[in-house]
């Protein structure tokens, strides 16, 4: 099969799923990511004969793409704040919106002049939010926890991968007796689990059927637990003039803000590119 031919039989099929454009990209992205042939080839060498190999494993992906398999878990790995990681079903797949949560603590602080701030980031999956972090901000002092040590796993070898220097312990954040592990820090940032189980249901099968129900997922008459636990933390884990920064479910946005004027004086709600409820910046 050539590749042009290829990419019209797979952008075809994945209509199913996908829309014609999405489809098209996603074909293109396979070409390039499993048998290493960029866009550039596929317009000007239109008529190559895959080899029969690199066609088998491309079969195999579209196999999967077609029972709603992430093409992130497919080719093993996902671009965020231009950092090339590796994902597997151990660890989200990261988010643009995450990417904004990054900004805004990047410009934090730039701006605050800190010389080498420490920061601890809770739920760190694959570790993407200190990777960007350590690579933006190079003198902070980064340590990230998870529950998973299977998420951890991956997070140790994307450090490694990206040169980045993070100290990683595998804690059960909702277990108050292991915060005795932790010290202070002059920044917490987390993006938690925060999706009632009731909306389960009505997310995408590639979300649900794949993705660590862990890390998303939260009690239906609790949508805020990790929320309270990190409020209660920072009570004592955050230095005076310190800061934290959370990604939020835009649907409780406003009940977590109260959440933390409870205990905290300064709580501001920060909205996404799209101007959904997003983040919230917390300080004393």
């Amino acid at each position: 099969m050539t590749i042009k031919a290829f990419h019209q039989q797979t952008s075809t099929d994945l209509l199913t799923i996908y829309s014609s454009a999405e489809a098209g990209l996603i074909a293109a992205e396979l070409l390039e990511q499993i048998a290493g042939i960029d866009k550039k080839q596929l317009i000007l060498m239109p008529e190559h004969i895959l080899p029969a190999r690199s066609l088998s494993l491309l079969n195999e992906a579209v196999a999967d793409l077609l029972v709603h398999r992430p093409l992130q878990y497919i080719t093993g790995h996902a671009w965020f704040y231009s950092n090339l990681l590796k994902v597997n079903e151990a660890v989200l797949i990261p988010r643009p919106e995450t990417e904004e949560l990054v900004e805004i603590i990047v410009r934090h602080i730039k701006s605050s002049g800190m010389a080498s701030p420490v920061l601890l980031d809770i739920g760190t999956g694959s570790g993407c939010i200190p990777i960007a972090l350590k690579k933006e901000c190079p003198s902070a002092i980064i340590e990230a926890i998870d529950i998973s040590e299977d998420a951890l796993k991956v997070a140790r070898e994307n450090a490694l991968t990206t040169s980045t220097e993070i100290k990683f312990q595998q804690i059960d954040f909702l277990e108050e007796s292991q915060w005795l592990l932790l010290q202070k820090y002059n920044i917490i940032v987390s993006n938690p689990p925060y999706i009632p189980l009731a909306e389960k249901s009505s997310l995408e099968k590639n979300v649900t059927a794949y993705e660590p129900a862990k890390a998303l997922f939260v009690p239906n008459e609790q949508p805020l637990l990790f929320y309270e636990k990190i409020a209660g933390f920072a009570q004592t884990h955050l230095h005076h003039g310190g800061f934290i920064f959370m990604e939020l479910h835009e649907q409780f946005a406003k009940q977590t803000a109260a959440l933390f004027l409870e205990k905290y004086n300064k709580v501001e709600i920060l909205t996404d590119i799209s101007g959904k409820e997003r983040f919230l910046q917390v300080s004393y």
